[in-house]
Parts: structure tokens; sequence; C-alpha cells
């Protein structure tokens, strides 16, 4: 009998019907001439604070630093927001939220960028994208017509018993969207009592049954993506490492992968790798928009969080093994990176909060190109705004006139970065009304400004950090620097935009 992830590999070299979605048009646009493959792998919730590669006293990624060591490694590159919607979305339009206006979980961008976004920019290069996370699902389903293959998160799942992605394939972010509410998930009173109870009771025993299946393997429990759809990092790196054999080429793969995402769900080598010891971070007082979770639970959810970290970092490396193998480092350029960051401080356990430091900013930027044989560090400070530039630079493709980022850096003689960077969080604002209900974060060269506005608890406040000499942002120069915050505030509201209406 055929195993389950001999099923995939073969599936992944046949890429059948049921594993995808064939909705991308035949554009009859040329890439230039020996145009490399382009594979991005983004982990979701990846804050570099938790890496050892930028400096973590914890060994959490081991693999990503033997990518390094043949990659250009960006040490200040921020999230343009702190959750997944606003923060892929910024990735994949080169945008800042202001303009693409995915503000909003299951949110979409604007239908301005519908044909202005990374799939659109690479036409004759053969486009494919798979991702765990269904907030992610719903922008890359939102691009579909420029993605040859659009495979949805079910595809490579254990269990997953939502009906969205079979019956409404072409509707799916509504579908699935409305799914949610009929069952119950994330509303307090389901639209149907009895599917809710029906469901409910229907995943709580499948689950039970696959956990004691996988026991031995994940004693904590399998990972899911808290959308009934239980799933193994495993089934995905596999299938990524045969489809990166039977590709066409040029390829452009977005592969956006759910660790370390919480709930944190380690293989059971990984479990018990580090003690609950905090690795040399700092108190910090209470935030005023702290989480309701016992002071006690959080060094034990940051070091669930760190051994989830180490068992993805050790599945990146068998994908980095057989690209080795395979090639794939010698035509491909090999992006790594991540959506946003994750918080264990301040009293907040988490993504889901209007607050804006650096666990939840700094996200790691690994870029390997083509035969690339050496390290190159960059220190200059760089946004997920900047990437789209920087690939549509390096292929010799047209500027893109609605991407607000610029070119990243690529050498160590790049100026110390006096354009600023921005990320926002408007989960609360109103899809295309001015931003009156959000958080600001600016960085010019070591300043970072964090601005709030509308809050009851903290309109117009705002906190000022030298992060070269205060990297934890423990002292609040806003005070002190009176000058300097007027002068930060002037250089977010020049950069602020309305949003790109059609």
């Amino acid at each position: 009998m055929i195993s389950r992830r001999d099923f995939l590999k073969l599936s992944a070299a046949l890429l059948a019907a049921p594993l995808a979605a064939q909705w991308g048009r035949t554009t009859g646009a040329t890439p230039p001439k020996d145009a490399p493959n382009i594979l991005i792998v983004l982990f979701d919730t990846l804050s570099a604070r938790h890496m050892s590669l930028y400096g973590y006293p914890r060994r959490t990624t081991p693999n990503l630093e033997r990518l390094a060591r043949i990659s250009t490694v960006y040490h200040q590159h921020w999230a343009a927001g702190n959750f997944t919607t606003p923060g892929t979305a910024s990735l994949l339009t080169g945008a800042y939220p202001w303009s693409h206006r995915a503000i909003h979980f299951y949110g979409k961008t604007l239908p301005a960028f519908d044909d202005n976004n990374l799939f659109s920019a690479f036409r004759g290069w053969q486009r494919e994208t798979y991702t765990h996370n269904n907030l992610a699902m719903g922008l890359l389903h939102q691009y579909r017509r420029h993605i040859e293959h659009l495979v949805p998160p079910g595809a490579l799942a254990l269990y997953d018993d939502r009906l969205a992605a079979g019956l409404f394939a072409r509707d799916y972010p509504v579908a699935f969207y409305s799914e949610e509410r009929i069952r119950g998930y994330r509303t307090s009173i389901p639209t149907s009592l009895l599917l809710a109870y029906l469901s409910k009771g229907h995943y709580a025993l499948r689950r039970k049954m696959l956990n004691e299946t996988y026991a031995q393997n994940f004693p904590l429990g399998l990972p899911d993506n808290y959308n009934d759809q239980i799933f193994l990092l495993e089934d995905a790196i596999d299938w990524i490492i045969a489809r990166s054999g039977h590709l066409p080429r040029p390829f452009l793969a977005y592969y956006h992968l759910w660790p370390p995402h919480e709930p944190s769900a380690p293989r059971a080598e990984f479990v018990g790798a580090f003690d609950d010891t905090p690795p040399g971070v700092p108190d910090k007082p209470l935030h005023i928009f702290r989480s309701n979770v016992p002071a006690q639970d959080i060094p034990r959810e940051r070091t669930h969080y760190d051994e989830y970290l180490a068992y993805a970092d050790a599945e990146f490396g068998r994908l980095l093994d057989a690209l080795q193998a395979n090639g794939r480092l010698e035509d491909t350029l090999v992006v790594l990176t991540s959506d946003h960051g994750q918080m264990f401080e301040r009293g907040i356990l988490g993504h889901i909060t209007p607050v804006l430091y650096e666990p939840l900013l700094h996200i790691p930027l690994l870029i390997h190109h083509p035969g690339q044989q050496e390290r190159i560090d960059i220190h200059t400070p760089t946004s997920a705004v900047d990437l789209l530039p920087a690939l549509t630079r390096w292929n010799a493709l047209p500027p893109l006139a609605y991407a607000e980022g610029q070119p990243l850096p690529q050498t160590t003689a790049s100026p110390a970065g006096e354009r600023p960077i921005f990320a926002v969080d408007a989960k609360e604002n109103a899809k295309t009304a001015p931003l009156t209900t959000a958080t600001f974060a600016v960085r010019l060269g070591d300043y970072k400004l964090i601005h709030y506005i509308g809050y009851p608890q903290a309109d117009g406040v705002s906190e000022l950090y030298d992060l070269r000499s205060d990297p934890e942002e423990l002292r609040d120069l806003s005070r002190a620097r009176p000058e300097l915050v007027t002068a930060l505030l002037q250089r977010l509201q020049s950069a602020r935009k309305p949003p790109a209406l059609p």
C-alpha cells in the first residue's frame, strides 16, 4: 500500500486535480533570458528575536544558519503589520497597509491590487502557491488569475472537513468565512446550532484519534491552524521538495507554512529541548494593552514556541538538503522570511494586539542568489515592502509604480538607513475610512517611534526608542526628545496615503 507521504510526492509530480485549482491565465509574457526560479518560503509568526541566527541564546535555527552561510542576511528587517493579513499583503504588493487596506481578519486588498501584486509582476514564470494559513489563502485567492497552481490549505492536511474549497472553490474566501459563522467559530452564536454541535463534536473525535495515532512523534498533539485543519509540516516539506524538481523553469513558488504559529506542537525530539529559564530576557513593565494571561504562563509558552521553531528549522533543513542535492541552489533565488513575529513580554502573549514592539516587527530575511557561495550581512533597516521591488529589479522587470518600498540593498556598503520605514496595525478601523483608530511605527536610522491614535486609553500617545543603545525598548525617550518625536510624526504624516481605491 502506498504511504501518505509517497502519495504526496507522487501528487506533487502529477499535480493531480484534487490538489490544485488551475485558474491562472496564459499571458504570453516572456521572462528575461536565463531568468532564475524564485522560491519564497515563509514561516508564519517567526520572530527574528527568537532565532539563534540573529543572536538568540537558545540554538533554535541551526539549519537556517547553514543557509545563511551562502546567503545575504538582512539583520534589521521589518514586517509591515503585526498579524498575517496586513503583513502578508504588504509582502505580496510592496505597499503599506494604509494603501492596500487588507487590515482585518480575512480581509483582502483593495481591487486596485487584483492585477498589481507579486504574481502579476512575474508573468511568464510558472506561478504556484500553497499555504496552511486561511488568512493568507484569502489573499492568494484574490490574485488567482495570475497563479497557475493555487493549492488550498486542506490539500496537504491530515484532516480537513471544510466544504468551502471543494464546493465553492471560486468563491473560497466568502464561502470559508460564511462556513465559520455557520459552524460557530470566532462567534458566540453560530447561525446553525445543529451543524455547529455536530461539526465540533466530529472534529474533537477525529483530533483525538489522530493525536493517539501520532502520540509517539507528537506528544503535545498534532499541529493545527485553528480552522479544524490538522497537518504535518513534514508532508508540506516533502511536497515542496518534489515540486521543486518538477515545476517548469522558470518558476515562482510561494509557500506559506504555519509553524511556529501557535498552538505549539513540536515533534517529540524537540519537546523539552530547552528549559523554562528565560534566555537573558529582561523584565519589562506591563503594558496598557496587556493580555489576560497569567504571568507565570508566559515563560512556558515562550519555551514551547522555541521548541516549535527548532522543529520547523529541522524540517527546513531537509528542504535545504534537497535543494542542494537537486541543483536548485544553482538556478533558484531562495527567499526565507515571515509575515510578523510574536510577543512574550509586557503581559502580552501572541500577536493579536495593538502594539508594535520589535518582537512583532523584527522578522528574518535571508536571500540566496543563484550560485551564491558566501555570506553577506546587511544591517541597513529594510521592510517587507522592499522585497517585491527588489525581485523585479533583479530580474530586469519594469519598476512598479504602486510599490512603496525600494529595492533591497545587496552590499555591506549600503547607507545606514536614512529613509523611514513603517508598520501599521488598524484592525479596529473601517476598511476604506481615514485611519482614526490605529497604531503606527516609524523607524529612521536607529530611532523608532510608536504612535497610537483613537484608543481611549492611549489616544495620541507616542513612545520613542533608540534601538542601537536600547534594543529591548526599555527607555522611552519621548519626553527627553520631543523635537525628534515631532520630526518622526511629520515623516509619518507625509508618508501616509489614502487607500488605493480604483
